[in-house]
């Protein structure tokens, strides 16, 4: 059946089908230039064919023609099923989709003898739905079904399959003459969110290894390893005392590891505690927090009139910790210059933190943002390789990438964007 045939107003009618389109991302990104353009071209028609019918009725029927094509068009590309009920029962429309789905002809054929074919139920499997609460049937009574989950076996199906329906009544007027349903499925994305709750799940139970079952043995070998060289080791020579000095290292190097692969861990599983953030009195708890080794790095850091953000409290902490920790280690010849600054963009507030330090070649500025990846030996400069990771995962948590500006022996500016507020000035 022809879109166009259905009805006298064909393209005035249809545009309420294609309203009703799924609104995921995947959906939207693969329609949105076709319906941007059936739109326009719906709009133009109906003023069209309003002055053709009043000239010529040849003409009428030949844009009325051209119109059903482009719907034909546009729903042949859909990634969901489109389905025309009418009154009756009868499928009046449908594309290639919702053919599939039902793997039935669906052309002409009666709702009423569905329920032998197809049967449709609540997402526990089990529990049948009633054919009065299917989408179409409520949607004849006058009833919107905005994305309502429902699972649906069929004999031509390997397995059943999870669909998100919605539904809306076409009017001529005050009279319901047929209902548009939108059949999306969605068994993919239902798997997806499966995994991903189990990969969650995963990474808390290895959060807790890493916090208890591993860090306490590790503890009790770096407790007994300093007693035993603190109560004999004027009684071992200097060898035995240096294997112990590496026992001790490695143990504390081993900790270390673990509790920023903690952190690491807690930022997939944890949800982010959005809220608003004053940056410039963050900061200056951190700078008070390190004061002792900034001292000792004879450091300057700098900071004026932090605005105040969107996001989590603890996790902007620890960013903020990590870059400048980093811009300490990582420092120059000469003593330590930091400067934290940030800018009102028109979507977010654009942070910059930069020193005065080594720097990083150009061709290690993506590979410092993975786990693990140490530029520099650990006897040069002391570390776990994990720092800039954790602020790159945080950054992206906040919605913007974590992005490096350096030269070799120039200094690093590091750049992200935070959601923004009204910009405050800080006391």
């Amino acid at each position: 059946v022809r879109i166009g045939d259905l009805f006298d107003d064909g393209p005035l009618k249809c545009r309420t089908v294609v309203d009703m389109l799924p609104s995921n991302a995947s959906a939207e990104a693969q329609t949105s230039e076709q319906l941007a353009a059936l739109e326009a071209r719906v709009r133009t028609l109906e003023i069209e064919n309003a002055t053709l019918r009043a000239s010529d009725n040849g003409h009428h029927n030949h844009q009325v023609e051209c119109s059903s094509e482009l719907l034909d068009v546009v729903l042949a590309q859909l990634t969901a099923g489109v389905l025309v009920v009418n009154q009756a029962g009868e499928c009046l429309v449908h594309n290639r989709i919702a053919a599939e789905l039902t793997g039935i002809e669906l052309a002409g054929t009666a709702m009423s003898e569905w329920p032998s074919t197809i049967r449709v139920f609540e997402l526990d499997g089990i529990t049948q739905v009633p054919s009065a609460q299917l989408p179409w049937t409520r949607a004849l009574a006058g009833e919107v079904v905005t994305d309502w989950h429902v699972v649906m076996d069929a004999a031509h199906l390997d397995s059943p399959r999870t669909l998100a329906l919605s539904s809306q009544p076409l009017r001529d007027g005050d009279t319901i003459w047929a209902a548009a349903v939108i059949v999306d499925d969605i068994t993919e994305r239902i798997q997806a969110r499966r995994e991903l709750k189990r990969s969650t799940f995963e990474l808390q139970s290895f959060a807790h290894v890493v916090s208890h079952d591993l860090h306490e043995p590790l503890r009790k070998v770096t407790s007994f390893t300093s007693l035993l060289q603190e109560d004999y080791g004027d009684q071992l020579n200097a060898e035995a005392n240096e294997y112990i000095d590496f026992m001790v290292e490695g143990a504390t190097r081993l900790r270390r590891l673990l509790l920023e692969l903690l952190d690491y861990s807690r930022l997939t599983t944890n949800r982010h505690q959005m809220q608003p953030v004053d940056m410039h009195l963050l900061t200056q708890e951190i700078v008070t927090q390190m004061r002792a080794t900034i001292v000792a790095a004879d450091a300057t850091i700098a900071f004026d009139d932090l605005p105040i953000v969107i996001g989590d409290k603890e996790q902007l902490r620890c960013l903020i910790e990590h870059l400048l920790a980093n811009a300490l280690q990582f420092r120059g010849p000469d003593a330590p210059r930091i400067l934290i600054a940030a800018t009102n963009g028109a979507a977010a507030w654009q942070f910059s933190v930069r020193d005065n330090g080594i720097g990083i070649a150009p061709k290690y500025q993506e590979r410092i943002f993975s786990p693990f990846q140490r530029l520099h030996a650990r006897d040069a400069h002391p570390g776990t390789g994990i720092g800039l990771a954790v602020c790159a995962r945080i950054v992206s948590g906040h919605g913007d990438e974590l992005t490096v500006q350096s030269e070799l022996g120039q200094g690093a500016t590091f750049r992200f964007d935070l959601p923004h507020t009204q910009r405050q000035t800080a006391p």
